[in-house]
C-alpha cells in the first residue's frame, strides 16, 4: 500500500524554536484531530506542559496543521485517517527589534519556520 502524504509550511512564524521543538515531540506519531484537541486544551489552559501552557504558539501550530488538512483534502486523502508524520523547526535568521527609550539595546526577535508532513494510515 503506498502512502500518501501532504504538507504545509509557516516560513516567518514569530514563535520560540525551543519551545516549538519541546511542543513538536508531544505531536509526533499522534492523529491530526487529537493533536489539535490538545492544542486547543493549552490555549484553553485546561492542560499543561511542564506548568507552562504556550497559546501564541499552540494557535500557530493549530492553524498549520489546519492548513496541512486542508492540502491532504485537496490530494483527495480522508481526513479522519491522517496522522502527524513528521514535525521540523528551523532557525532562519536573527534580527533586533528597534530600541525603546528604556532599553539601549533592542531585543532579538524569535523568528522560526515551521513544517508539518501529515500521512493517511
Amino acid at each position: 500500500m503506498v502512502k500518501k502524504s501532504a504538507s504545509a509550511r509557516r516560513p516567518l512564524a514569530k514563535v520560540s524554536r525551543k519551545d516549538s521543538i519541546l511542543l513538536f515531540k508531544q505531536l509526533k506519531n499522534r492523529p491530526v484531530a487529537k493533536s489539535k484537541a490538545f492544542l486547543e486544551q493549552l490555549v484553553s489552559r485546561r492542560k499543561n506542559i511542564g506548568g507552562r501552557y504556550y497559546p501564541k504558539l499552540s494557535q500557530e501550530i493549530i492553524a498549520l496543521l489546519k492548513d496541512a488538512e486542508k492540502n491532504a483534502e485537496a490530494k483527495g486523502m480522508d481526513p479522519e485517517r491522517l496522522f502527524v508524520k513528521t514535525a521540523k523547526v528551523s532557525k532562519i535568521f536573527k534580527f533586533y527589534l528597534p530600541k525603546s527609550r528604556f532599553s539601549h539595546r533592542g531585543k532579538i526577535a524569535k523568528i522560526c519556520d515551521l513544517n508539518v508532513e501529515v500521512e493517511e494510515r
